[in-house]
């Protein structure tokens, strides 16, 4: 299953283990940000990294900056306690899915959906590795495993349709 990084603020912790041991009850592995720890090792140690926003997490730093690296590696899932009005975000975080883990139920269904997300996270992360084989065939390594001669598109590339 998947490495999950969750990053909130410590009045938060009770919604963080109940979210993480949701998580670990599904067979993902949980850690936490460390929030005096550089913000762009997120990347390395996540496949996923889920944001805990509530009032007091909105005007923290560090949880703004854990969400900006999440964001541009394309590995945010965000979350709200059911205290937290998210209006409040800035529009880059508004614009992006959100999900309430006020109660169990609401946890539930943030769990399918993460689900969803990880899939699709799994598949670009292999598709990046074929990418690298493939690019470490050409300037002299060896060629991707089991396909010599296919050639493997950037999905930059194979998004991209002429008109």
């Amino acid at each position: 299953m998947a490495s999950i990084l969750l990053s909130y603020i410590d009045s938060d912790k009770v919604a963080a283990k109940a979210l993480a041991r949701s998580l670990e009850d599904a067979g993902h592995t949980v850690d936490s940000a460390d929030p005096t720890g550089p913000a762009l090792r997120l990347g390395k140690r996540g496949n996923c990294i889920i944001v805990i926003w509530s009032p007091a997490a909105v005007v923290s730093p560090h949880i703004y900056e854990d969400a900006r690296v999440a964001l541009s590696l394309g590995a945010l899932v965000q979350v709200f306690t059911g205290d937290f009005d998210p209006s409040t975000l800035p529009a880059v975080f508004r614009a992006r899915p959100l999900f309430s883990i006020a109660n169990e139920e609401q946890i539930r269904r943030c769990l399918i959906q993460l689900e969803q997300k990880l899939e699709i996270l799994a598949e670009l992360k292999r598709l990046d590795e074929e990418e690298a084989e493939f690019t470490l065939g050409v300037m002299g390594g060896s060629p991707p495993r089991g396909r010599p001669h296919e050639l493997t598109l950037p999905l930059s590339l194979r998004l991209c349709r002429s008109e």
